[in-house]
């Protein structure tokens, strides 16, 4: 088992790295990490989704971005940064692949193929974040749900998504009543069915035609970091 991000990597790559990793369950609302907090693990998730939220001064917190398994959660100390200045807050439960930040930090120095799938992968990072910021300035509260609920899918690759309305209203920093509003229409259109803490998409397509062009740059990022060797 393990990452689409790693499976991208040249097979003595991964050979290599591999004694490194351990196979771990990240459980829903953990905090892998947080701003003032050095980073310790870094993480490759599997079969999990996490979010990376800004705190406010209220603590309410507002989603960035969404790491998934073409992804990796704590990159910024890999990168020359220091401790992050947001949470990374487990969305979806599942596996993942943990691996001490500095034995990466180490593997890094040597292993040319591992910095380049990170550095595009920070780069496709930067792209959903900015992405993300646009979209909650300029789109409508049903793009934006519609956005996240794709991204989700993406980064899962499930039509099955854990979120409780609640959640999905504190992450877009709106209240519970407009995305309960949305979600209502949305199902009524009969594009997604919501049942005890969970949305399923039931018509993909017709749910990418109502999002905004925000989820097809963030696709198309992460697809060319998908295919390209490493």
């Amino acid at each position: 088992m393990t990452s689409r991000l790693l499976a991208n990597l040249p097979a003595d790559t991964l050979a290599q790295l591999r004694p490194f990793l351990t196979e771990v369950t990240i459980r829903h609302g953990e905090v892998l990490y947080g701003p003032g907090v050095p980073t310790r693990h870094v993480y490759f998730p599997v079969s999990s989704v996490v979010c990376l939220q800004i705190a406010t001064r209220e603590r309410d917190s507002i989603e960035i971005a969404v790491v998934g398994s073409d992804g990796v959660v704590g990159i910024a100390p890999l990168l020359g940064g220091d401790a992050p200045a947001h949470h990374a807050v487990v969305q979806v439960e599942g596996r993942a692949l943990r691996i001490e930040a500095l034995a990466l930090a180490k593997f890094l120095e040597s292993s040319a193929p591992l910095r380049r799938a990170l550095l595009r992968y920070a780069h496709a990072l930067m792209t959903q974040i900015g992405q993300v910021a646009v979209c909650n300035s300029v789109h409508s509260l049903e793009q934006r749900v519609c956005r996240w609920l794709l991204v989700c899918r993406d980064r899962l690759g499930s039509i099955e998504i854990p979120a409780t309305q609640g959640v999905l209203a504190r992450l877009l920093g709106v209240r519970r009543e407009s995305v309960c509003h949305v979600a209502a229409a949305l199902q009524s259109d009969g594009l997604l069915h919501y049942v005890r803490g969970h949305v399923q998409i039931l018509d993909p397509v017709r749910l990418e035609a109502a999002v905004c062009e925000c989820h097809g740059v963030i696709q198309r990022q992460y697809a060319r970091l998908l295919d390209q060797p490493s």
